[in-house]
């Protein structure tokens, strides 16, 4: 059985020899394009393509609702690294729900970060390096050490990204009640020192502001693991699938707008 230094080593080699190639041959054709605008557009749109999970967890809601739930874990599987074999309607729901929050409030914020500092080459390394994160997952405790380098370097990557998505998300819609509760937990996960990560901050504010239980126990590879539970309410239902989405998407279109206003102003001026 190897040390966790020695996969942590092997896990950063990987990661490496993973990106960098990847990395280095499509910067090496967007330099040499007559007009690298169109090939970072499409560079833009591939990675913005993340999101459209959120437009199948509506498929999802409808076969979970009509209670074909073969046809939904197989969907739902093909999103996420988890078994979902085994999952009931309930957990199905609540698997849906934390995959679209896990996307959601990562992916515009880091594209128009990455962006800002680096353009389309930054985005692409951060792109890719976020996709190592959804292919070994923290919460799966087999690529605990393994993943740690990536892991690392997202979490640091993304720190601002992720805090402009959690105050963007508690402050959307704040004359509602939960909305409120939504904001009061963020400036109280702040202010008080804990070991909470930013995407479990995020999937808690979803629970309260759903009122509904999210996070516990998740399958990996056959194997149980525990990750934090968060229950504001009872177990999520169909119906809170499409909340989730109206919430989370409300947050997406200021992004969208932020990163559409800047690709212009970016272009016209690269192009003048």
């Amino acid at each position: 059985k190897r040390s966790n230094q020695q996969k942590a080593i092997a896990g950063a080699l990987s990661s490496i020899f993973l990106v960098f190639p990847i990395w280095f041959v499509i910067a090496f054709f967007v330099d040499l394009a007559a007009y690298p605008i169109f090939f970072e557009i499409i560079i833009l749109l591939i990675c913005i393509t993340d999101t459209s999970f959120i437009k199948e967890s509506k498929e999802i809601a409808v076969l979970i609702h009509e209670k074909n739930a073969v046809k939904a874990k197989a969907k739902l599987a093909f999103w996420c690294q988890r078994d979902t074999s085994t999952l009931s309607i309930v957990g199905l729901t609540k698997t849906c729900i934390e995959r679209m929050v896990q996307v959601s409030s990562i992916t515009y914020g880091l594209i128009i970060f990455s962006f800002l500092l680096g353009g389309i080459n930054a985005v692409l390394l951060t792109m890719l390096l976020k996709q190592l994160d959804y292919a070994w997952p923290q919460a799966n405790s087999h690529y605990k050490a393994f993943a740690f380098f990536p892991s690392s370097i997202n979490k640091i990557i993304g720190f601002i990204p992720y805090s402009l998505f959690l105050l963007l998300y508690s402050i959307s819609s704040i004359s509602s009640i939960s909305s409120i509760k939504v904001l009061t937990e963020l400036f109280t996960a702040l202010t008080i020192k804990s070991d909470q990560t930013l995407d479990s901050l995020a999937l808690k504010l979803t629970a309260v502001r759903l009122q509904i239980e999210l996070g516990g126990p998740r399958i990996y590879l056959q194997q149980k693991h525990m990750t934090p539970k968060y229950s504001y309410g009872l177990n999520p239902r169909t119906e809170h699938i499409i909340g989730a989405q109206q919430n989370l998407g409300s947050v997406n279109v200021i992004f969208i707008a932020l990163l559409m206003s800047y690709i212009f102003i970016h272009f016209a001026v690269t192009l003048t």
